[in-house]
């Protein structure tokens, strides 16, 4: 009964708060780096369907010629200073990101290059570029993770470079004036990406996540989960234990608060889990070689 009334609960507050602000972007011109493929690109159709004047950028040709009957493409390497002029966007999304599934100590330092440049540079220096050359202000919005709140084995190295950006964007957003800077922290996403990902992935890992795979990992719901969330959050979830995991180190509304004590527990529970599933695979010499 008492977790009925809190679901109850959790709704209400909910709708309430996402009916404050829903982000009209008809005729708004919208950038969105890295999105030629996957949440990207689902991001790129949702706002064109809502209205928007989308460009794609990306670094795959191949892709890019797929989408210029329907949106504007630019053949972009974010990781280098790919504009210098002066440009005019309302919207713009970073979704750029790499992830190599290993554990730490089977990790070349290429790998571990390639992720801090993805995951915390490139976004960065985005960042930098627009802040100089928009000349209106804008909205920043950047894909980060759920492990930027956490981590598990095979994911030490990507999840230190997600926690990196939230704690930079964090700071970002109290030193800039023009730019609303918006993160989003998401969860499993079913791309192809994810797939290549499992390729090398380490049995423990897969083992562990599998728990939280579900019908809402398709990029297409992962897409309208942020632009529904984004008129009245500036650090988004893409599901309820991202959510109860990010409430419990920052809350923006009155729901954040309502719902602290059950993140508490929530996260108090997930963590003792987290140390006996890895320790008991351990002790029994499972997935380690």
């Amino acid at each position: 009964m008492f977790l009925i009334l809190l679901q109850h609960i959790f709704y209400i507050l909910f709708f309430i708060e996402i009916t404050r602000k829903i982000i009209d972007f008809k005729n708004k011109k919208v950038i969105v780096l890295g999105g030629s493929s996957g949440l990207g690109l689902e991001l790129c159709k949702l706002i064109k369907s809502l209205g928007g004047s989308v460009t794609v950028v990306g670094r795959n040709k191949e892709k890019l010629k797929k989408l210029e009957n329907e949106f504007t493409i630019k053949n972009y390497d974010i990781t280098e200073e790919f504009i210098n002029d002066s440009c005019e966007y309302d919207y713009i999304f970073c979704c750029v990101g790499q992830s190599t599934p290993k554990y730490f100590t089977d990790t070349s330092d290429e790998e571990i290059k390639k992720m801090l440049l993805q995951n915390l540079y490139s976004p960065v220096n985005a960042l930098k570029l627009f802040y100089k050359y928009n000349t209106k202000p804008f909205t920043y919005t950047v894909i980060a993770s759920s492990l930027a709140l956490y981590s598990i084995p095979g994911y030490s190295v990507y999840s230190a470079t997600k926690a990196g950006l939230l704690n930079f964007f964090n700071a970002a957003k109290l030193e800039t004036k023009k730019v609303q800077i918006k993160i989003y922290l998401t969860s499993t996403i079913y791309t192809e990406a994810f797939e290549i990902e499992n390729r090398i992935k380490p049995q423990l890992t897969k083992s562990f996540e599998s728990t939280s795979f579900n019908k809402y990992c398709s990029p297409e719901q992962r897409a309208f989960d942020l632009i529904r969330s984004m008129g009245y959050r500036n650090i988004i979830a893409s599901d309820i234990f991202t959510y109860l995991a990010m409430i419990n180190k920052e809350c923006e509304c009155v729901k954040d608060y309502v719902f602290l004590p059950v993140a508490v527990i929530y996260n108090l529970i997930f963590n003792l889990y987290c140390k006996y599933f890895f320790r008991e695979l351990k002790n029994n010499k499972i997935y380690f070689q």
